[in-house]
């Protein structure tokens, strides 16, 4: 009867202990396991190999035309050529996919208004010389293929490297001015005796569009950019780039027409999807 009492305290005893004793076991197993995850947490809140792996911006500014590139002036004939550059804005909008820290890749698309005025005269024949005044309005759009490298990063700064080529589509052209030209012509009588009589001719063009122009164009752009991180994921932008532009068949009796400019702009940038740099994650 003693051996069956004592049998049955001991089973009650260990039916109340052993549910503690899983109960507590289990805790300590989560409570552990919240402690790691919270410090691989907090590891990746100080983690310097931490990125945004895509960027959405926005920039706005203006391009300023160096330079056309000349041909060899007929100095002889005392040929001239005048162009006249304005201040050329350009809006842009962009996507970029960071591989890591340094390499990225994207797309850019550019809205860029161009006015330009060309006045040149240049000799026709031996007996004629020609004389032009014409004002250019293009807008096109560029499409941009965007090849970055950060070359510098430290603290709210990145400064970045950009290697673009590019295509642009001219979707408004318009040309107004005129072109005067002053000629001698040779004719004969009757009698079969020459004679010279001068020829004088002014064309007026108000022209949209443009009908003989280059609508699709090719060029280069490399430049670099200034990033300033405002928030961790939103960066205020500077940009200068060069850009090189393949003929537009503008008239110009000395030039090839090749586009050179300068741009300048002022934009921003959103970043998301983080991501960290495995190697650098125990």
């Amino acid at each position: 009867m003693k051996q069956i009492i004592l049998s049955f305290i001991l089973i009650i005893y260990s039916i109340n202990t052993f549910p503690q004793y899983i109960n507590y076991n289990l805790t300590n197993q989560s409570e552990t396991l919240l402690s790691s995850n919270n410090e691989l947490n907090l590891s990746k809140m100080n983690d310097t190999s931490a990125f945004y792996k895509s960027e959405l911006g926005f920039t706005t500014g203006f391009n300023w035309f160096s330079l056309f590139t000349p041909k060899k002036e007929n100095k002889e004939y005392g040929d001239l050529d005048y162009l006249y550059y304005y201040d050329n804005y350009i809006a842009s909008v962009f996507y970029i996919r960071n591989y890591n820290q340094i390499l990225s890749l994207g797309l850019e698309i550019a809205n860029t208004a161009t006015k330009l005025k060309t006045k040149s005269a240049d000799v026709i024949g031996a007996m004629g010389h020609k004389y032009q005044d014409l004002d250019y309005n293009i807008n096109y759009l560029n499409f941009i293929l965007l090849l970055q490298f950060n070359i510098f990063s430290k603290n709210k700064i990145d400064i970045n490297i950009n290697l673009t080529p590019y295509i642009s589509y001219i979707i408004y052209s318009k040309v107004t001015g005129y072109i005067e030209s002053w000629s001698t012509i040779i004719l004969q009588d009757s009698l079969g005796n020459l004679f010279s009589r001068p020829s004088h001719s002014i064309i007026n063009l108000n022209e949209s569009p443009i009908k003989d122009i280059n609508k699709l164009l090719r060029g280069f752009r490399i430049g670099y950019d200034i990033e300033y991180a405002y928030k961790p994921n939103v960066s205020f932008l500077f940009a200068n780039y060069f850009c090189y532009t393949t003929s537009t068949n503008i008239s110009c009796s000395n030039c090839e027409g090749k586009w050179r400019s300068i741009a300048f702009s002022l934009g921003i940038i959103y970043k998301f999807n983080k991501s960290y740099e495995k190697n650098n994650i125990n």
